[in-house]
């Protein structure tokens, strides 16, 4: 048995788990066995596992800055009402100016 599960093993570049394990040993060997008794065979083999941990959340060190750099120069606070235009480019399948008088 556990020279056909490290035939598998090897086989599969080192990609598989006990239950991909399972399957292969069920659909090519006709061998049904449980997913836990491959586990443990694979681990007496020091067969090393694939899976992966998630990681821990880390929460962020206090609150995060909303400021943003103002890319297209925009006065969002103009010195007196209708004093201010605003020139913005609309990016879409043909340019467009969009101008606005405040």
């Amino acid at each position: 048995m556990r020279k056909t599960i490290l035939e598998i093993y090897t086989t599969s570049k080192k990609r598989v788990g006990p239950a991909k394990v399972r399957r292969m040993l069920l659909r090519d060997y006709d061998i049904s066995i449980s997913i836990g008794r491959v586990y443990r065979l694979m681990s007496t083999m020091n067969l090393p596992k694939m899976s992966t941990v998630k990681p821990a959340f880390k929460p962020t060190e206090g609150q995060v800055s909303l400021k943003r750099p103002n890319h297209l120069k925009q006065a969002f606070n103009p010195p007196a009402p209708n004093e201010m235009e605003d020139n913005t480019l609309i990016l879409t399948k043909y340019p467009l100016c969009l101008c606005l008088l405040y």
